[in-house]
């Protein structure tokens, strides 16, 4: 057993059992705590990426030629109103499925890793409405 002052072979003088416990409950739930806070930091982003990618959607249909990927939004391109309503639902579904569970481990995770794929999503737009914006200068210089 750990010496923590005492004389040497003491029992005594080694924190008690329940005092670890309570150590490390009070650890866990100080985790769990910012695990909940940066899941809902992470939560806050995946909205303001899906927003980004709903108005560079809804942008560039109105444009021109567009292929959606995703099927079911693809059907639904043509009633504008009807995709707004279908993204925020199922953002606002998932969303909610993981505040529900905002304090296990796995949720962080599947958090980072859906705000991961939704910033390269991001980039890629950025990417697509600048190329898109030289090309058309390109094709109708002024004057």
């Amino acid at each position: 057993m750990a010496n923590l002052g005492g004389t040497p072979g003491d029992v005594r003088s080694a924190p008690p059992l329940e005092t670890l416990a309570e150590s490390w409950s009070r650890f866990a739930r100080a985790t769990a705590q910012s695990r909940s806070r940066r899941v809902l930091l992470l939560v806050i982003a995946l909205w303001m990426l899906n927003i980004f990618d709903l108005i560079c959607t809804m942008s560039v249909h109105d444009l021109g030629p567009f292929y959606e990927a995703n099927p079911i939004a693809r059907r639904m391109l043509q009633y504008p109103m009807l995709v707004v309503a279908y993204k925020l639902f199922m953002v606002a579904f998932a969303t909610t499925v993981l505040l529900i569970y905002r304090r296990r481990r796995f949720v962080e995770l599947a958090c980072w890793c859906i705000c991961t794929v939704y910033f390269t999503l991001g980039l890629l737009w950025l990417h697509h409405l600048r190329e898109t914006a030289i090309l058309s200068s390109f094709l109708d210089p002024p004057g």
